[in-house]
């Protein structure tokens, strides 16, 4: 079979010619169109995914393997996201679980008759799965969610009993509500990433980002320039030789008193360290996140305004970076102001970086009770922002990894405990925080962005629960 798709060719070899016309009389000729194209070959076709108006699913990408007389299905749902896809290349994902093909009356069509057993990829178990059968064709109703796939063996015959993957009609019964308790995983964090500074006990210069100090430094100085270019410490083995005496000072406000903060910085050794004019003793007790970034203790303060001073033996090999005061407290961002606030115990479901959580880098567990009991209910999260959320209950821990990010209760009372955990990420504590534009790509200059591309404000990643979750009854749909 021939197909001709859009315009006849009317050259050969560059030359005039006859012959593609000739030859195109005897074939199928179709326009240049996808479904076009497509319904010229539907009676080759091998394998078919319908939604409920006999729509090819888009986005799913499969494989079809010939295993001796049998054969092996994979499929996947590739759709990219529905949501801002420049905020997904930054990095700057919200996690919210929007449905990117239908989830329901989908109905994966085979060429021919097969038994089908389900190979499932997250336990290894094989599941026996029921099929209709139709004009030499299995039909099998199924469904395929964001992150969704089928793996499949096909062996010829017929199996119209045994279990189904049909998705399911869900109804909402209840929807959790806030505030509820939540617990941290790690210390409360406080981005110290702008500060005045002097250089060799020169007068003190206004306040300028953290990260401007070393290009600032390399240029008043005569070194390389800063970037991706530079080499790296470990490559450069000259004589490291002092180049300058660098003060930077951070300017701390706290509405309320903090017991026990730490502070987090790198470079212990080369840095001395006064809190309120006073030095601190500089034993490391700890790191943050990465075991170069070093925690040392720092004294219980007061509500009101405090300083912490850095003096940092500046040689080629320096990098000043951002800082961070961590402790049980709160923090309140407005613009480019963060301000210390009361420790943060109870969450609202929404965004937590504006309930006092804005440069947060850990895990957050909502400590939930369920508002009605039921048998066969499910508890869907709906919206969250994070890698993943897990459910835990009477002990035991699921993961709600996969759309639609949904745990089977089965019989529950009104009152009983589920805990949520939303799984934090660094990008709030790390990340490009000044950075208006989304940022496709990773690099030394991309948390050093300048003119419009930079703000003072803060821009802030999304993060945790982001709607309350639901509870769910379902119904097993007829086909």
């Amino acid at each position: 079979t021939v197909v001709f798709a859009g315009e006849i060719p009317s050259l050969v070899d560059a030359m005039p010619s006859d012959a593609p016309a000739n030859l195109a009389q005897k074939c199928l000729c179709v326009s240049y169109h996808a479904a076009r194209i497509t319904s010229a070959l539907e009676s080759f076709r091998e394998v078919s995914l319908l939604d409920s108006a006999g729509v090819q699913a888009q986005g799913c990408l499969h494989q079809l393997r010939r295993d001796g007389k049998g054969q092996t299905l994979f499929i996947c749902n590739t759709a990219p996201n529905q949501f801002d896809s420049d905020s997904a290349a930054a990095g700057r994902f919200d996690g919210r679980d929007q449905t990117l093909l239908p989830t329901t009356e989908l109905t994966l069509t085979l060429r021919g008759e097969w038994e089908l057993d389900l190979l499932d990829t997250t336990n290894g178990e094989t599941t026996a799965l029921a099929a209709n059968y139709r004009n030499g064709q299995t039909l099998l109703p199924c469904a395929m969610e964001k992150h969704g796939h089928l793996l499949l063996s096909m062996t010829p015959g017929r199996r119209e009993q045994g279990a189904s993957i049909a998705p399911r009609a869900m109804q909402e019964v209840a929807r959790l509500r806030g505030p509820v308790p939540i617990t941290l995983s790690e210390p409360n964090v406080l981005l110290l990433d702008s500060c005045t500074y002097s250089i060799d006990d020169q007068d003190w210069q206004p306040a300028v980002p953290v990260l401007d100090m070393d290009p600032l430094l390399h240029k008043r100085f005569g070194m390389p320039p800063v970037g991706g270019a530079m080499a790296q410490p470990w490559a450069d083995r000259e004589p490291v030789t002092h180049v300058a005496t660098v003060r930077l000072r951070f300017i701390i406000e706290s509405r309320v008193a903090v017991t026990t903060p730490r502070l987090a910085l790198e470079n212990v050794a080369g840095t001395e360290i006064f809190f309120d004019g006073q030095a601190i003793n500089q034993t490391p007790t700890g790191y943050f996140v990465d075991e170069a970034i070093e925690t040392v203790d720092l004294p219980d303060f007061v509500a009101g305004q405090h300083s912490i001073e850095l003096v940092i033996n500046y040689t080629r090999k320096t990098a000043i970076e951002w800082c961070y005061l961590l402790g049980d407290f709160g923090v309140e961002v407005r613009g480019d102001r963060a301000v210390i606030t009361e420790a943060v115990r109870e969450l609202a479901f929404g965004d937590w970086t504006g309930q006092g959580l804005p440069f947060y880098a850990g895990n957050v567990t909502y400590h939930c009770t369920l508002p009605m009991g039921g048998n066969a209910l499910s508890l869907r999260i709906k919206y969250f922002a994070g890698p993943v959320v897990t459910l835990t209950r009477n002990g035991a821990t699921e993961p709600l990894a996969f759309a639609p990010h949904r745990a089977e209760l089965g019989r529950v009372e009104a009152g009983d405990a589920v805990d949520l955990t939303v799984f934090g990420n660094r990008a709030n504590a790390f990340g490009q925080v000044h950075s208006v534009d989304a940022v496709p790509w990773w690099g030394p200059q991309s948390w050093r962005t300048t003119g419009d591309e930079w703000a003072d404000e803060y821009q802030l990643f999304p993060m945790g629960l982001l709607t309350a979750p639901i509870l769910e009854t379902s119904f097993q749909r007829e086909y």
